[in-house]
């Protein structure tokens, strides 16, 4: 390596970046709330369509009906999300009531 290109590589050091571990671990554990957020609120849309499309089709729920029971569903999905309801309270009254899902 040449004097030249030696300078040049030295004014190109990685930058360093002083963090505790305790800094990491809380912006690893931020990052994965975020993640498992968004991830749960596209699984909850796309378990919305698929419900919406379901009841349209096969029970014949017009737009004001489906919009109505979807207003209501995400509010509950939010509950959950806030942590005011527990969806084991849910899956418990849907086995109360009789509700089978095909995983169960």
């Amino acid at each position: 390596m040449t004097r030249s290109e030696y300078r040049r590589t030295e004014h190109m050091k990685t930058p360093t970046y002083n963090y505790t571990e305790q800094q990491i671990k809380a912006l690893v554990l931020a990052e994965s709330k975020r993640i498992k957020d968004e991830a749960t609120k596209e699984a909850i849309y796309a378990l919305t369509c698929v419900f919406a499309q379901s009841l349209h089709d096969e029970y014949g729920f017009g737009k004001n009906k489906i919009n109505n029971l979807l207003s209501r569903t995400m509010f509950k999905f939010e509950c959950i999300l806030d942590g005011t309801v527990k969806l084991d309270e849910i899956r418990e009254w849907c086995e109360d009531y009789g509700i089978r899902f095909g995983g169960d």
